[in-house]
């Protein structure tokens, strides 16, 4: 994956740029997670909990846990994948890299992964003017975990009318297409 595909992805403060975001988030996890160099045992509580900790502040992702492999063996430059669990009960996939034999790691979700408050936001600002300053819900779920060809039904509402929506994902970036239905 490019490095600037991955700044986009990295989240940070707001109104941070991605770098500026994705530096903020390896000092994060970098120091949450800083072991002692003579320590070359795996943690798996504290890489579950650095990832947790980081998926919720930097990222604002509602997650319920984090699931690591029982046995790791430490060694630079190896991956392995944790799973995030989100508080609606989808989940995604962590590729975690283990930066040196001491423990230290970074980590990332190659799916785009959108808390749905950031979804719904995107989804009125593309409403046709018809439904210019309608109210737009989508079915229940914490996050969008974009995946081409993934659908939400979607309603856009004002005092007035009601308009049903189908919502698509165009591509594995968050892309996103409404047609309302007939």
């Amino acid at each position: 994956m490019g490095s600037r595909r991955w700044l986009q992805r990295v989240g940070g403060p707001a109104g941070a740029g991605p770098r500026a975001r994705a530096l903020a988030t390896w000092t994060l996890v970098g120091s949450n997670l800083l072991l002692a160099s003579s320590c070359t045992k795996y943690d798996r509580p504290k890489i579950e909990r650095a990832i947790l900790d980081d998926s919720a502040q930097q990222r604002h992702w509602p997650v319920r846990s984090v699931e690591c492999p029982a046995q790791v063996e430490l060694r630079k430059g190896d991956t392995f994948v944790c799973v995030i669990h989100f508080e609606d009960d989808q989940r995604v996939d962590a590729e975690v890299l283990q930066e040196d034999d001491a423990g230290n790691f970074r980590w990332q979700v190659k799916a785009r992964v959108e808390p749905m408050a950031d979804v719904l936001a995107r989804l009125q600002k593309q409403l046709p003017a018809s439904a210019s300053g309608a109210k737009v819900t989508c079915d229940p779920r914490a996050v969008l975990i974009s995946r081409k060809g993934e659908q939400l039904s979607c309603t856009a509402e004002t005092p007035a009318s009601r308009l049903e929506l189908d919502v698509r994902v165009e591509d594995d970036e968050g892309k996103l297409s409404i047609k309302a239905k007939p």
